[in-house]
């Protein structure tokens, strides 16, 4: 009888966990020169009482794809998640990624393009700044 038991509260609780909702997300990082952004660092962000916390920090693969299961906790009570990405590379820089996703977009399959921008040349700030006015030549 107590084995029985034991049994039925073990298979009670496993089923209450298996029944949790999970949301799938699969994201495909690529560079807008075609390359993939190895290792990218990913944040999940919610809103709780007017202020911004960090649920989970996690990292891409070295193919640039990042699979993970959320659960109901990640979302905040207007049911969105606020994410975060960034692609650091030491010879070019990348702008970093952010979006706000609802439950109702899930499960979530989207590849990620990071933009790369040119960094300034100083000839670029020389013209950008603006030159003194100058005095016109006096003639003799």
């Amino acid at each position: 009888m107590m084995k029985s038991l034991c049994i039925l509260i073990f298979l009670f609780c496993t089923s209450v966990v298996m029944a949790q909702k999970q949301f799938g997300l699969k994201f495909n990082f690529v560079t807008n020169n075609g390359t993939i952004a190895s290792n990218v660092r990913v944040k999940f962000f919610k809103d709780i009482a007017d202020d911004v916390v960090v649920v989970k920090e996690l990292r891409a693969n070295h193919k640039g794809i990042l699979n993970f299961k959320l659960a109901d906790n990640y979302f905040d009570e207007t049911d969105s998640v606020f994410i975060q990405a960034f692609f650091e590379d030491p010879k070019i820089y990348y702008l970093n990624y952010e979006g706000k996703f609802s439950k109702k977009q899930f499960p979530l399959n989207k590849t990620i393009v990071f933009e790369s921008m040119a960094p300034v040349s100083l000839d670029e700030i020389d013209d950008s700044i603006p030159h003194p006015p100058t005095l016109p030549k006096r003639s003799k």
